[in-house]
């Protein structure tokens, strides 16, 4: 039985691929790093972010491993020729670039969130009501655009983000974007969690969490980067807690293959075949 709504193969490379295409607009409330990208007559989109900005230390290793998302220029139609069924990105206007392939996305909030406060690593809970506020921003930019989020993730990997042993930081956080999201559209679906790795004992404590407040979210998601042979077992263990909290949530592994073995064949069939089968 395939994962509800899994976002498979592409899910971190799509998010570095359209991270790094920008358009211009005055109105646009996400400035980005570097100049706009521009669009090639073959389709590719030419980014100065990365090569020329070869002193950012992640960036750099990235490229000395062979990320894709490391290279000058990407190509739509390339992507395209992937036949993908969903795309995971982290700006708003690229949604409509990957219309050429597909209307199914999951936006990562967050990524937004710092471009507005020019911060990768800002502390959202010295401000809370400005960062509702910004949270409000996002979705009221997506719906003046008319731009279509299918998902939208609150935050990737929080367990990496929030001080030690600052669960409460980590909740208010959660209830301030749902409600941020919700007051301008009710209906919308929400990806939460979004941990690192895959965690019940703290996905059971979040799920507990947003039932006694009485928010909703519509997917949990986590990430796969460790043996992928156990990939099937934490899926149905994540069922059988959903069944037993009485949630019909899609399961979202939008993450899986750390770097060091992401161009290992038999290591990315061994996941796909896992995620495949879960």
């Amino acid at each position: 039985m395939r994962i509800n709504s899994i976002i498979l193969l592409f899910g971190i490379l799509a998010f570095f691929f359209l991270n790094c295409s920008h358009h211009s607009d005055d109105s646009n409330p996400f400035p980005a790093p570097s100049p706009d990208a521009s669009m090639q007559g073959d389709g590719s989109i030419k980014s100065p972010i990365l090569l020329n900005n070869t002193s950012d230390w992640f960036l750099k290793s990235q490229f000395d491993r062979g990320f894709l998302h490391s290279t000058a220029t990407f190509s739509l139609p390339l992507m395209q020729s992937l036949g993908p069924t969903a795309w995971r990105l982290g700006d708003l206007d690229a949604v409509n670039d990957i219309k050429i392939f597909t209307s199914r996305n999951t936006l990562n909030m967050f990524d937004l969130y710092t471009k507005m406060v020019g911060n990768s690593n800002p502390q959202p809970w010295n401000d809370w009501a400005g960062f509702e506020a910004k949270q409000k921003q996002i979705v009221q930019y997506a719906i003046d655009h008319n731009i279509t989020v299918t998902y939208w993730e609150i935050l990737s990997e929080p367990d990496a983000f929030f001080p030690a042993g600052r669960d409460d930081l980590f909740y208010e956080y959660n209830r301030r974007s749902i409600s941020a999201i919700r007051a301008l559209q009710p209906d919308a679906k929400i990806v939460g969690f979004s941990f690192s790795s895959y965690n019940l004992s703290y996905a059971q404590k979040f799920i507990n969490f947003i039932s006694s407040e009485g928010l909703k979210i519509d997917a949990i998601a986590w990430h796969e980067f460790g043996d992928p042979s156990l990939v099937s077992s934490h899926v149905d263990s994540m069922r059988a807690l959903l069944a037993l909290k009485n949630l019909n949530l899609e399961i979202h592994i939008n993450e899986f293959i750390d770097g060091a073995a992401h161009l290992i064949p038999g290591w990315n069939l061994a996941f796909l075949s896992s995620l495949l089968q879960s």
